[in-house]
This record gives structure tokens, C-alpha cells and sequence, in this order.
């Protein structure tokens, strides 16, 4: 895996969810917990593939309000239609050992519902993963802020 960049479900917005589309391989999927995704599928949803939230799916917008549903407390199957073009991601609750272990951590850490948008970040020419040393510099001209799943995991290992 290369650098991903993350965006919490319950804040994304069309511009955030815009640069993990553009930034990102194109792919926009949405790491949560295997008991909401379990939930879901029990009442109907066909989470296994894409689902959306909006009519259409495409765009940065769509997509935003896919993740912002997923990421409410009231999220129900009947509010997700196939195709869609969000994928989902299940993570395991507890250990924080992968880039969705470690963003869902975060996501609960601030106090919010534990559904984040992820994208792999891609080289300008989009034909490779990026390097972490040019993730860190795309981040630290955008403003955004670096971690690794290493510094995630230390970081819950030392307050539980």
C-alpha cells in the first residue's frame, strides 16, 4: 500500500471528497466497521459491491453524501441503491494494524461515527502509488496533516 488520504464520513465535503478523487487512484472507498456493514447487509443493502446514496453516483457531491449517510447514526439499506460508486472497505474493531484499522481509530478518537473516505494517492501522472516522501510534501501543501498507521497503533497502545 502507498499514502492514502482520508476524509471522516461525517465531515466530508464535495471538495474534500473532489481531492480524493483527483489526488487519489479515482477510487473512493469508504473504510467501516464490519458490524455496520454486517447491520446493512442485513437489512437489504448489497454492500458487497457499490452503493450510492444519490442519484447518479459520479460526482465528488454524490459521493459525499454516500459517505455522510454511511456515517449517520441513522444510515439504513433502504437509503443505498446499487450500482453506486463508493466501495466499501470492512475493517476489524480493536487492533490498528492497517490504513483503515488505523483512520477508523482516529475517526472514533473524534468522537465521530467510524466511516472515513479513503483513496490511495497516486504519482501526477497516475501511473504509480506515491512515495511517502511526496505524500508528505502533497500534504504539507495542501495543509493537511501526516500520520502513519505505526504512529496510530503506538499511540492507542499507550492509552488503553
Amino acid at each position: 500500500w502507498g499514502a492514502r488520504l482520508c476524509v471522516a464520513g461525517a465531515v466530508a465535503s464535495p471538495e474534500s471528497v473532489a481531492l480524493l478523487m483527483q489526488s487519489g487512484e479515482g477510487t473512493v472507498t469508504a473504510a467501516m466497521s464490519e458490524d455496520l456493514h454486517a447491520r446493512l447487509v442485513r437489512e437489504g443493502a448489497s454492500l458487497r459491491y457499490t452503493e450510492s446514496a444519490s442519484p447518479g453516483g459520479f460526482s465528488p457531491a454524490d459521493r459525499t453524501v454516500t459517505l455522510k449517510q454511511l456515517a449517520s447514526p441513522s444510515a439504513r439499506a433502504h437509503f443505498f441503491s446499487a450500482p453506486g460508486h463508493v466501495l466499501p472497505e470492512l475493517v476489524s474493531s480493536g487492533a490498528v494494524s492497517t490504513a483503515g484499522e488505523a483512520a477508523l481509530a482516529l475517526a472514533e478518537l473524534a468522537q465521530m461515527r467510524a466511516v472515513v473516505g479513503t483513496s490511495e494517492l497516486v504519482t501526477e501522472d497516475r501511473l504509480a502509488l506515491m512515495s511517502a516522501e511526496a505524500a508528505a510534501r502533497f500534504a504539507q501543501e495542501r495543509g493537511l496533516v501526516v500520520t502513519s498507521v505505526e504512529d496510530v497503533a503506538r499511540f492507542f497502545a499507550h492509552t488503553q
